[in-house]
């Protein structure tokens, strides 16, 4: 048995190997990336924005003199093309970004490094300048993702045991660049918890705060020698929203009932267009076309559906907008955001979705005025169905909360309001049993990989080798594939009794002969198993398996065959 006695030498002696073994290299990657990632999200937001602005200013012209509105649909289908090209040898580029980088950092699926990079930042600043509504966020995610993949495998060359790490590495990564697109280090770190891995444990809080942390210092330093200002910029700046108060709680109640419907609608509309598309077997060229096309007519007679919507947002907050004309954008921007997420093209949804719940909000705020709400308060309603909304849809409410929080630049303000409607939201999201919009996107794209395939149950007898990775750290500590579940620890006790035992909580120390008995959900047995061995047998073990199972950069492109 054990000996559970407390021991002081012992104690030390156990925080030192766990600053030494796991709280050390976890720092040092997060701040490897996180610097690249301030440097090289900032420069794409930076670039991102001033496309956005030139296409607005193209859109007006062309607005003004129609008889170059031919001239400009001709210019977006060949845009169309080139993206079509793109996609062709980059398919992991496809959609949003978000849900095919959580999927990597859930060990599910994998990306190419320099593909992926490239392929990116080419189609998104080919997106936001055809003015299509979609945001930027979800490429920035995507390469905050990449950067910290490369990093690691920079770092495999001189260590092999540091592949291990690849995944906290591309979780820092892709935390890093949402804090660093929407200027929130906190709902960086948070997504990442929430929403990429649904779980807490220390060694992903510790790899997306370190690589938060020093991307957003590193992206304010920036900022400070371009505009002379550190602290950054409030996306949506509202620091003086008004409370609403308890006599009027009726209305959020109504509110977060409502935006709960608004969000299970938004959802349906994406996976149903989705559905449509690929059951008439659509070519994703004519996709392209169609898309950049609509976008290209409408844009050029209503500027305000053009880009992902933060120049929307501050508008419909302003009160600049008729109920009809809100419910018009409202139409119009949810059959395009439609269509364009399902084209094939590369561009993110956080803040079409942030504009969306706006729309709604801003009806909504109409309709409580016209019920007897003070004009006063509208803004609070919009502002409060815009994290309600994204809660809603993404279902995570946290991430959604301190969101808009960091982006309004009101961290105090308006949390009782907006905790009840998006408790409201999700409940209600819940009950018409709607999938997170992510979680759906993603397992469309498992099932396209893996199609053909089912899923198993499969079970894992592992050794854990002297020198491994797992060897001195605690079960806890171990970013282990997704699906695995370790079922129980077989090891030998001090008089030689071979025993069994369970882990509740993830704090049992992981020594080397111990052998762990894993259960897993899986639809590629042999990945997964490439990942566990990553993790448990010394790297020596590893390269020589590698060498007898034959070539696995060639495995691992018939991943990608179906393309």
């Amino acid at each position: 048995m054990e000996n559970l006695e407390f021991s002081p030498q012992r104690t030390v002696m156990s925080f030192r190997r766990y600053l030494l073994n796991t709280v050390l290299p976890i720092i040092c990657y997060g701040g490897i990336v996180g610097s690249l990632v301030g440097v090289i999200v900032w420069a794409y937001n930076f670039a991102a924005e001033k496309i956005s602005e030139t296409t607005l200013e193209i859109y007006t012209y062309v607005g003004q003199k129609l008889y170059f509105l031919p001239l400009l649909l001709l210019g977006l289908i060949a845009l169309a093309f080139i993206v079509w090209v793109i996609i062709k040898i980059i398919p992991e580029i496809k959609g949003s970004g978000i849900p095919y980088t959580e999927g990597v950092m859930r060990g599910q699926i994998k990306y190419r490094t320099i593909h992926v990079f490239i392929g990116t930042i080419l189609n998104s600043f080919i997106s936001f300048f055809a003015g299509l509504p979609l945001g930027g966020e979800g490429p920035s995610v995507q390469v905050g993702g990449v950067i910290g993949q490369g990093v690691d495998q920079v770092f495999e060359k001189v260590d092999p045991r540091a592949k291990a790490f690849n995944r906290l590495a591309i979780t820092g990564g892709a935390s890093a660049g949402l804090a660093v697109a929407f200027n929130a280090p906190l709902t960086g770190i948070i997504f990442a918890l929430e929403e990429g891995h649904k779980r807490f444990s220390p060694s992903i809080f510790l790899t997306s705060a370190s690589s938060v942390l020093f991307a957003t210092l590193i992206s304010r330093l920036l900022r400070l020698a371009t505009t002379g200002t550190f602290s950054g910029y409030f996306m949506f700046k509202m620091v003086d929203l008004e409370s609403i108060p308890l006599n009027n709680l009726w209305m959020l109640l109504i509110l977060g009932i409502l935006i709960g419907l608004a969000a299970a609608l938004f959802s349906k509309i994406q996976v149903v267009t989705k559905v449509l598309l690929d059951k008439f077997k659509i070519p994703t060229l004519a996709r392209l076309i169609v898309a950049f096309v609509l976008v290209g007519i409408i844009g050029v007679f209503l500027t305000d559906i053009l880009g992902g919507g933060s120049g929307l947002i501050k508008k419909i907050a302003a009160l600049d907008f008729t109920w009809q004309m809100l419910l018009l954008l409202l139409v119009i921007k949810l059959f395009l955001i439609a269509i364009c997420s399902n084209s094939g093209t590369t561009g993110g949804l956080f803040v079409p979705m942030l504009a969306i719940g706006a729309l709604f909000g801003g009806l909504f705020g109409h309709l409580f005025m016209a019920m007897g709400m003070e004009e006063v308060y509208y803004r609070t309603m919009v502002i409060i169905s815009m994290s309600a909304f994204m809660g809603g849809v993404v279902r995570a409410p946290l991430t959604a909360m301190v969101l808009i929080a960091e982006v309004t630049g009101s961290l105090m303000s308006g949390f009782f309001e907006t905790g009840i409607v998006i408790c409201l939201a999700y409940f209600t999201v819940e009950l018409l049993d709607i999938q997170p919009l992510y979680d759906t996107l993603l397992e469309g794209t498992l099932y396209q990989l893996h199609k053909g395939q089912e899923r198993k149950i499969v079970t894992f007898e592992i050794n854990i080798e002297d020198g491994s990775f797992a060897a001195g750290r605690a079960i806890r500590d171990i970013l282990w594939p997704s699906g695995c579940i370790v079922q129980k620890i077989v090891k030998m006790n001090k008089e030689g009794q071979i025993v069994s035992r369970m882990d509740k909580d993830g704090e049992r120390l992981i020594h080397a002969g111990d052998v762990y008995i894993i259960q897993a959900e899986t639809y590629n047995e042999e990945e997964l198993r490439e990942q566990l061995d990553c993790l448990v047998l010394n790297p020596k073990t590893v390269k020589i398996k590698k060498q007898k199972s034959g070539n696995y950069i060639r495995n691992f492109s018939n991943t990608f065959r179906f393309w």
